[in-house]
């Protein structure tokens, strides 16, 4: 959502100055300027959707800008009628209201004409998976490009206190069937809380900003032990990404974020399929672990079986361990100034560390 509204207006300015100086001296060659581009298409879901992890909304990505870089550099994207970029396209066609009130819409037809007729209409390939790092790190892997039913997975790794942040390190979202399963709520409308003079900026650990449902610890798909939020001055870390093979495999190293040793792993198996590993270490003997997920999707429960259906997909969550789940509808965890979202639910379960400490879950995402 960010990079939508800042690379707009870089793209707007480079052809304002080499419109009328004839050159942008260089500065759309800066380093990683062009390549960010691949980045906004990993960070889209099949479904079109946003991977919109700390402040992004869920919408579904139309960004004019793209097609200006389509054109910019024809080897790496093909051009705008390549359709490297046709989710701009087909949000064009098929959701024209998005552009009611959208300021910047009508430069989807000043980017989008073809400026390179000649250009073969062939969309380059493009890896399936990405490891992004900073202080957000991410890592997105997919099944399929140009599949609206692929499977998709988004982990979060990095830090609560980057711009925006949330405490979502370990969080995931996962898409498969053409449905979103495990959705990230987004941001907060911050300006309504700023003009009631509620402190949304800071980052100390017991700031009000964690206060806020959709930035705290009780709306991302993490673990939360004992009730504790996550160290908003520390960082977590993907200390494996064996991506962009017939089954990718991450590991992230959460320990930082709850101050013991703490490792959740991804196996993206056969691309078929997810599986969750969480591995816990040096837990108080009975210190609860609580494992959360949000969704929009109908909930049924057999023994240790979730099972989630929507827009007619099933899929079933299956844990190795002898636990209960528990279905909390959104509304009852917020508070006097969270901005509702509507049919959202937490799907969860709640474990005791044993005398040992030491606690292992295994939960297994299957679409049937």
């Amino acid at each position: 959502m960010y990079w939508d509204y800042g690379s707009t207006f870089n793209a707007i300015f480079f052809m304002l100055v080499e419109s009328g100086l004839g050159t942008s001296y260089g500065l759309d060659t800066m380093a990683g300027f062009i390549d960010s581009a691949d980045y906004m298409r990993h960070a889209t879901g099949p479904t079109g959707y946003y991977f919109n992890y700390a402040d992004c909304r869920i919408g579904k990505r139309c960004s004019p800008a793209l097609l200006w870089f389509a054109d910019r550099d024809l080897t790496r994207f093909g051009g705008c009628a390549s359709g490297a970029f046709q989710a701009e396209w087909d949000t064009v066609v098929n959701h024209p209201a998005h552009f009611r009130g959208n300021r910047i819409a009508p430069l989807t037809i000043i980017f989008g004409l073809v400026q390179n007729p000649l250009v073969p209409e062939i969309s380059p390939s493009l890896p399936l998976d990405m490891h992004g790092g900073g202080d957000s790190e991410i890592v997105t892997l997919r099944s399929a490009w140009n599949d609206p039913s692929a499977w998709y997975v988004g982990v979060k790794s990095g830090t609560p206190s980057a711009s925006h942040g949330h405490m979502d390190g370990g969080s995931f979202i996962l898409e498969a069937g053409g449905v979103r399963w495990g959705l990230e709520c987004g941001m907060e409308e911050y300006n309504r809380l700023e003009q009631i003079g509620y402190n949304l900026w800071g980052n100390e650990q017991d700031g009000l900003r964690w206060d806020v449902f959709r930035y705290g610890n009780l709306s991302h798909n993490i673990m939360v032990i004992n009730g504790e939020r996550q160290r908003v001055a520390n960082r977590a870390k993907v200390i494996v990404a064996d991506i962009n093979v017939p089954s990718p495999y991450v590991k992230v190293d959460l320990s930082a974020l709850y101050m013991r040793p703490v490792f959740r792993e991804f196996s993206f198996k056969n691309r078929a399929g997810l599986e969750i590993v969480d591995t816990l270490s040096e837990l108080t003997e009975y210190k609860s672990v609580h494992w959360q997920m949000l969704t929009s999707a109908a909930v049924s429960i057999c023994g240790s079986v979730l099972t989630l259906t929507q827009d007619g997909q099933t899929l079933t969550i299956e844990n190795d361990a002898d636990i209960e789940w528990d279905v909390t509808e959104a509304d009852h965890l917020y508070r006097a100034w969270d901005t509702p979202q509507e049919n959202l639910r937490v799907v969860s379960f709640e474990r005791r560390a044993p005398a040992s400490g030491e606690m292992k879950n295994t939960v297994v995402f299957k679409l049937v």
